[in-house]
């Protein structure tokens, strides 16, 4: 039976990769659109990752407790697990879980994880209601947990083209009032991806409905979504993962009906986010609700698998190269910061600056249990992130490549890998050789029936100086940061474009009178030794998975200056590089510590108010990057 289920998936992933493209048969008003997560392969040290993601808590999720020890949407989800769950917390949890994994999976070609995801997902499909809405009875009328599940079945659609998938959503639409509120209103995103690959006009136009009575003025249950506030840009206080799932759905309805209102709702929205509420990583502080700019702020996980996904719509929808630099920053900084370098173990809240992360440090006081939200643990108290976390790399993963026009191929996001796909009938591999982001260079190499006519897009992004690019081994081109280039040329076999992007190490300043270093994609932290000690004695822990309380076993309370000398230090790019003692960059400088500032308290403290002292002379401290690190300081106070 299971070399049964191996000969089906693979020849589900033979046939999504060879099933032809048709162009789209919707308007379309975005500058660029998805690609099909199917057509989208990892190599290299990404692919390593997903692949500790997958040996790590995906194959073991029962280590995470429930809901992730039941069947997920394979069945009916007993009760039994958190006593304050509502009925849906659970889909929802597992949703996430089911989503992650199943995209994990498609990206490694792992029949285990594809397997998971297909049960699923033919199980809600065999299992309607009798209206024909999909998903237990216990959801009732209400559509986010069913918003999260039918991400998984849209990817199932991208390595399949099963178009029972897109009936049996589009029977579920048709039940749909026009009445839902914020995070019921997110079932529009599949709503609309629907539409995009039926064409059926009164989905968008019901789309279009929910939203517009949903954003209207005086509508009840409406956070932080009314259109005039939005485009406003006035300033939000709402839960981060509302936050991040509901602001999308205009960008998205605005790449389908070309209304530039739903796109300036997006902008002025993600604006006041930006200016109120982003940390130095990518992602706003959120213990719960959004909550200022602090170094020390925490954010939730759930929140950094879903304002990564978000930002990949606005890009699509403007094309503008900072939306994809926000991308790589969450993606590199937030997400793998976030995580264990094993994936046996993940924080609930994270931050930018966490001295420690213990039992006791989370400063988003819900109760004993909810002190340790902060700890590296393969569970919590409420189990959201343990789900959402298996979705951070497959998001990321799934914007790398996009599309432009008919034909072209936009290479969006940096990460070693290939993308395959068909242009104007034939077949057409595009392989990405590069170190990105430890190194600069990243290299584009053309394997293709022939040759094949289309435009290729490559980003530039906003940090770089002096980029350029050269064709088999041409004379190099200069091109300006901060914009998508293209390249419209006739590819054979064997031709190559090399990008350059130089990464000159950079001091910012940021928030309370801090100051951080960034090079390239990458945010940098004080290189802090780890006193860890495993805890296996708590819920959700044991031996093999255990919880960790982290504290400094070396010097952490330094300051800079601002025009601090920086010195580059490289090693080879090996396996498992986001390791610490692996590290492929390091940067090393002076900086000054600060006497005064110490631990008071079970969490981190804030930087010095103005005024401090420091020692006379400088000591030389290393830096590394921030993803790599589970204790760390990333935002200096400024001498």
């Amino acid at each position: 039976m299971k070399n049964l289920l191996s000969a089906i998936i693979f020849s589900l992933v033979f046939y999504s990769c060879q099933r032809p493209e048709s162009p789209s048969c919707v308007p379309y008003f975005g500058q660029f659109r998805e690609a099909s997560v199917a057509q989208i392969h990892p190599e290299g040290w990404f692919r390593e990752l997903l692949e500790i993601q997958r040996d790590g808590l995906g194959s073991h999720r029962v280590a995470s407790g429930y809901p992730y020890n039941t069947c997920l949407w394979e069945g009916v989800i007993p009760k039994g697990g958190n006593p304050i769950a509502q009925d849906w917390w659970p889909y929802e949890q597992s949703g996430y879980m089911v989503d992650g994994l199943y995209r994990c999976g498609i990206l490694l070609g792992d029949s285990s994880l594809m397997g998971l995801g297909r049960r699923n997902v033919a199980y809600v499909l065999a299992h309607p209601r009798e209206n024909g809405m999909l998903g237990p009875e216990a959801l009732g009328e209400l559509q986010w947990a069913f918003s999260v599940f039918a991400r998984a079945m849209l990817a199932d659609y991208d390595l399949t083209g099963d178009t029972g998938v897109l009936e049996g959503l589009r029977r579920h639409f048709d039940n749909l009032p026009d009445s839902l509120t914020n995070r019921q209103a997110c079932i529009l995103e599949s709503m609309c991806r629907v539409y995009a690959q039926t064409g059926d006009r009164s989905l968008l136009d019901h789309a279009e409905r929910i939203w517009r009575t949903f954003s209207m003025p005086g509508t009840s249950d409406n956070e932080a979504f009314r259109h005039d506030d939005m485009v406003a840009a006035r300033p939000v206080e709402v839960h981060g993962v509302t936050a991040a799932e509901v602001s999308k759905l205009p960008a998205i309805l605005y790449l389908y009906t070309g209304n530039r209102e739903y796109l300036d709702a997006a902008l002025g929205f993600y604006a006041s986010v930006e200016r109120d509420h982003e940390l130095v990583d990518g992602i706003p502080a959120s213990y719960e609700k959004l909550l200022g700019k602090r170094p020390e702020a925490l954010h939730e996980t759930c929140d950094v698998s879903d304002f990564l996904w978000s930002y990949g719509y606005l890009l699509m929808a403007t094309g503008d190269v900072r939306w994809a630099d926000k991308m790589e920053n969450a993606f590199y900084n937030a997400a793998l910061g976030s995580i264990s370098k094993d994936f046996r173990s993940h924080q609930y809240f994270s931050s930018p600056n966490q001295i420690v992360a213990t039992q006791y440090s989370s400063m988003a006081d819900y109760g004993e249990e909810g002190l340790s939200r902060q700890a590296y643990r393969p569970g919590f108290d409420t189990e959201c992130c343990s789900g959402n976390v298996h979705r951070m790399f497959p998001n990321f993963a799934s914007r790398m490549w996009m599309r432009s026009g008919d034909d072209g191929i936009v290479a969006a996001l940096y990460a070693p890998g290939r993308f395959e796909t068909r242009v104007s009938g034939r077949d057409l591999r595009v392989v990405e050789r590069t170190e990105y982001p430890f190194r600069d260079e990243i290299a584009f190499e053309f394997v293709c029936d022939g040759s094949v006519r289309c435009p290729f897009t490559f980003r530039v992004p906003s940090w770089t100086e002096n980029a350029e690019y050269c064709i088999n081994d041409g004379e190099p081109v200069p091109v300006s940061a901060g914009k998508y280039h293209t390249i419209e040329r006739t590819f054979r076999s064997g031709d190559r474009i090399v990008v350059r992007l130089p990464m000159r190490p950079r001091v910012e300043v940021t928030a309370e009178n801090g100051v951080s270093v960034r090079r390239g994609p990458l945010l940098f932290s004080v290189d802090i030794a780890e006193d860890a000690r495993p805890v296996t004695d708590q819920m959700k822990t044991s031996d093999e998975f255990p919880a960790w309380d982290i504290v400094p076993a070396s010097a952490w309370n330094y300051a800079l200056e601002k025009g601090v000398e920086i010195e580059t230090v490289e090693r080879p790019v090996g396996s498992q590089p986001w390791l610490p003692e692996n590290a492929p960059v390091r940067l090393r400088l002076p900086a000054y510590r600060v006497p005064s500032w110490r631990m008071e308290g079970p969490s981190t403290p804030e930087l010095p108010a103005p005024g401090f002292l420091t020692e006379s002379h400088a000591s030389l401290i290393e830096m590394i990057p921030s993803g790599m690190t589970r204790i760390r300081l990333t935002t200096l106070p400024l001498k």
